[in-house]
Order: structure tokens, then C-alpha cells, then sequence
């Protein structure tokens, strides 16, 4: 208990410093018009591994295959993650784009 006493002022202190900071930086000039849709846009990015889990484990009722196939995901896009930002700073991104759509298909 006395460890709780110690460490939750501690903790609200840096997170109202972390407001702080955070706050001073976005109201810069347009830095809200940079951030804002920055964010969204790297939230489905973020949800991948989620979807993935519960759709396994919903598929296969198993979170230890879910699992597994959540790992190998995250190795193979670790792995494939700097080729393809080669491909993109060399081609430019409509260039990947095309490529990629034209090699999936649409959904039936």
C-alpha cells in the first residue's frame, strides 16, 4: 500500500508532463493538420495483429494457433517491411500500388 502512495503521484506527474509536451507541440502551426491524419492512418496498421488473433483463435478456437499465426506475421512483415519501403522510395508509391492491386482480386 505505501508502494501505491509513492508511485501514483509519480506516475500522474509524468503524464501530466507528457500532456504538457504534447500539448505545447500541437499548437504549432499545423502541426494538427500533420498529426491528426497521420494517426488514422497508421490505426489499421496497428489493429493487423489484433484481427488477426481473434479471427484465428475464432477460426481454429485456439489462441495458441492464433498466436502462432500472429507471430509469423508480425517475422514475415518485419522481413519484408524494408524491401518493400526500397521498392516504394525507388518506384514512388503509385507505381507499388498498382502493382499490388493488380496482383489481388477482388472480393467475390
Amino acid at each position: 500500500m505505501a508502494t501505491a502512495r509513492v508511485l501514483l503521484p509519480a506516475a500522474l506527474r509524468l503524464l501530466g508532463s507528457a500532456t504538457a509536451r504534447y500539448g505545447r507541440v500541437l499548437s504549432q502551426p499545423g502541426a494538427l493538420a500533420f498529426v491528426l491524419p497521420a494517426a488514422a492512418a497508421r490505426l489499421g496498421v496497428a489493429m493487423t495483429g489484433l484481427g488477426l488473433l481473434f479471427s484465428t483463435q475464432h477460426a481454429t478456437g485456439s489462441f495458441a494457433v492464433a498466436g502462432g499465426a500472429t507471430g509469423a506475421f508480425a517475422i514475415a512483415e518485419a522481413a519484408a517491411g524494408p524491401q518493400v519501403a526500397r521498392i516504394v522510395d525507388r518506384w514512388g508509391r503509385r507505381r507499388r500500388y498498382r502493382r499490388r492491386s493488380s496482383s489481388t482480386s477482388p472480393p467475390s
